[in-house]
């Protein structure tokens, strides 16, 4: 999601011929190595770039509350985020750079998020929410998504926002001839 779709078809309007796969590398991690070693000529991250890759920044996402369906639509709006400790959590893995935005967010007010199910898909973490196996922090795109879905959706105090940045290589991938 976020900038992902507009990029690409910017990019197939401009190369019609090319042919485009995307993947999931795992985290911000994988991202850069898949880059690194040419396996993807692009990746998106919210992590600065490693030594021998170059990055443009594409938008800053909002990261927006998504409570549990069950008994949570008293939260304020925004909410502080200190006073969200208690609550249980659905995320992405420890490598997820949502993950990374919101443990520092946590760490900032002096607590600690309480992370109840991990998991790497984000559609998924809509559907637990709505579920009520846990709260959900997601891009604002995802979280309006929720909210036509019937969810509660909160701002936080203070906002937790991320950075997507375009990565690649200082080079074309020596197992990419061509245009493409």
């Amino acid at each position: 999601m976020g900038p992902l779709p507009t990029l690409v078809g910017r990019l197939h309007r401009r190369h019609p011929g090319c042919t485009f796969h995307i993947t999931d590398a795992g985290g911000i991690d994988g991202v850069e190595e898949a880059v690194r070693s040419g396996r993807c000529e692009l990746g998106l991250t919210a992590a600065p770039p490693g030594r021998g890759l170059r990055s443009a920044a594409l938008s800053d996402q909002d990261l927006l509350l998504v409570p549990a369906a069950t008994g949570y639509d008293e939260l304020p709006d925004p909410v502080p985020l200190a006073g969200l400790a208690r609550l249980s959590l659905v995320a992405p893995p420890a490598n997820g750079s949502s993950r990374i935005v919101v443990e520092q967010a946590f760490a900032d007010v002096g607590a600690a998020p309480r992370i109840v199910v991990e998991c790497f898909h984000r559609g998924a973490l809509i559907a637990l929410a709505e579920a009520g196996a846990g709260s959900a922090f997601l891009p604002r795109a995802l979280a309006r998504a929720a909210q036509h879905g019937g969810c509660a959706v909160r701002t936080t105090v203070p906002p937790l926002r991320r950075r997507v940045q375009l990565i690649r290589r200082r080079t074309r991938s020596p197992h990419r001839p061509g245009p493409c």
